[in-house]
C-alpha cells in the first residue's frame, strides 16, 4: 500500500493543519481535548444527548433536563401567557392569594406530611385563591407550565406534589346555602340557584368540586339535584343556615416529577403539559389546590416555597393580557367610551331605558316651552 501512496491532504480544521502520524500503512491522529487534536465521541467539546434533544426541538425541560431553546418556551399568538404567583396573603379559610404581580418579602414554606398507608399517601397542603374576575369567555387551549420550588424529608420512595385547577363561578345574587345533618357529612341546600352538576360530586378529594362559605372549604362528595350535594365535614362541623357561598368546579390536576432533595435547592420543578379550552363566564374567578403525595410507608413531609426572590412558586398559563390590562392606555387622556356611548356617537343608537346615550341625530322632536323641534 505505501508504495502506491505518491501523496495524502492534511486534515484540516479551520484552517489549522493537524498533522498525521503515518506507522506502516496507518494513519495515526491525534485525539484530545486541547488545540490542534480530534474529538472523541465523549470530547466534553462535544454536544450531549439532552442538548442534542434541546436544540431538535424534542425537549420538555425537567429537573432531570433543565436545557430549552425558544421552541419549548411557551407562546401563543397574540403575547405571551399569564405568569400567575403565589402568596401568602390570606383569602379566607386559609386560602392564599394568586396574583400577576409578584409579593417579595420572607420565604413561606408550606409543608404536608403523607403515608403512602393513609389516604392513598395524599395530603392536603393549601389552596390559593385569584379573587380577580377573569372577564372572559373562555381559557384558550393551549399549554400550562408549572414552576414549583420543592423539597422532601426523605427521598427514600417517591414524593410529588399535585396541583389541581378550579374555576369559581360568580354566586348568583341573593341565594343562599343551608346545612342539614350531622357527623362527617351534612346535606347542602342552595336556595335561589341552581350551581352544582353530576360531575362536581367524588370521593377522591383531589378531582371532587367544592363548596366554600365562611367556616370553611368543603369538598362535595355526593350529588342530588343541581341544589342540592352532600358535602364531607368534621364531626363537630356546626350547620349554617341561609349564608352566602362560592362553588369551586374541577377543572383539571397534574403531577410533578419525583421531589428528591432534602433541602431547598435554586432549581425548581418544572411541570410543561396542555390543556383543551375552558369556558368561562366573564365574572369567573379561579382557585388551585396543592397536595403532597408519597409511595413510602414511612411519613414523608413534603414542601413547596413562595414569596422570596429566589425561591418563588409560579406558573404560567394560556391566558393573554386583555385591553384594559395594557399599561398607557390614557396617556394624552384618551378616555375610552362604552359600547353604548359608541352607538350613541355612530348615530346608530335609539335611546331607551336601557341606553340612554343619544346624540341630535336620534333627537326626532323636543317640547321646549310649549313649543315642538
Amino acid at each position: 500500500m505505501g508504495s502506491n501512496i505518491k501523496q495524502f491532504m492534511p486534515l484540516k480544521r479551520t484552517g489549522t493543519v493537524i498533522s498525521p502520524k503515518i506507522s506502516g500503512d496507518t494513519i495515526e491522529i491525534s485525539y484530545g481535548s486541547t488545540a490542534d487534536t480530534a474529538c472523541e465521541g465523549n470530547d466534553s467539546r462535544l454536544l450531549n444527548a439532552d442538548q442534542k434533544a434541546a436544540l431538535d426541538g424534542a425537549n420538555s425541560p425537567s429537573t432531570l433536563n433543565v436545557l430549552a431553546t425558544v421552541s419549548d418556551i411557551t407562546q401563543v399568538s397574540g403575547g405571551s401567557p399569564t405568569v400567575i404567583y403565589l402568596d401568602d396573603t390570606v383569602v379566607y379559610d386559609g386560602y392564599g392569594t394568586l396574583d400577576k404581580t409578584a409579593t417579595l418579602g420572607t420565604l413561606v414554606e408550606t409543608n404536608v406530611t403523607v403515608d403512602a398507608d393513609v389516604n392513598g399517601g395524599v395530603g392536603f397542603a393549601r389552596g390559593f385563591f385569584y379573587d380577580t374576575i377573569l372577564n372572559r369567555t373562555s381559557w384558550p387551549s393551549g399549554e400550562w407550565f408549572w414552576n414549583f420550588y420543592c423539597r422532601v424529608s426523605s427521598a427514600v420512595g417517591v414524593s410529588t406534589i399535585l396541583a389541581a385547577v378550579y374555576v369559581v363561578p360568580e354566586t348568583v345574587g341573593g341565594s343562599t346555602v343551608t346545612m342539614t345533618g350531622t357527623g362527617t357529612s351534612r346535606t347542602a341546600t342552595i336556595t335561589g340557584a341552581t350551581p352544582f352538576v353530576v360531575g362536581d360530586a367524588n370521593a377522591d378529594e383531589t378531582v371532587a368540586g367544592y363548596l366554600q362559605t365562611a367556616s370553611g372549604t368543603f369538598q362535595i362528595i355526593g350529588f342530588t339535584s343541581t341544589s342540592v350535594v352532600t358535602i364531607a365535614t368534621e364531626v363537630g362541623h356546626v350547620n349554617e343556615t341561609a349564608v352566602t357561598y362560592t362553588a369551586h368546579k374541577f377543572q383539571f390536576i397534574e403531577e410533578s416529577d419525583e421531589i428528591d432533595n432534602a433541602e431547598l435547592s435554586d432549581t425548581p420543578y418544572p411541570k410543561r403539559f396542555v390543556e383543551p379550552e375552558i369556558s368561562l363566564n366573564y365574572t369567573d374567578k379561579f382557585a388551585i389546590r396543592v397536595y403532597g403525595k408519597t409511595t413510602s410507608t414511612s411519613p414523608r413531609t413534603i414542601y413547596f416555597s413562595y414569596n422570596d426572590s429566589e425561591h418563588y412558586s409560579t406558573f404560567r398559563m394560556p391566558i393573554f393580557p386583555i385591553h384594559n390590562d395594557l399599561d398607557g392606555l390614557n396617556v394624552g387622556d384618551y378616555q375610552h367610551t362604552t359600547g353604548d356611548q359608541k352607538d350613541a356617537l355612530d348615530g346608530a343608537n335609539t335611546p331607551s331605558v336601557t341606553n340612554v346615550f343619544a346624540t341630535i341625530l336620534d333627537i326626532t322632536t323636543a317640547t321646549i316651552d310649549g313649543g315642538s323641534y
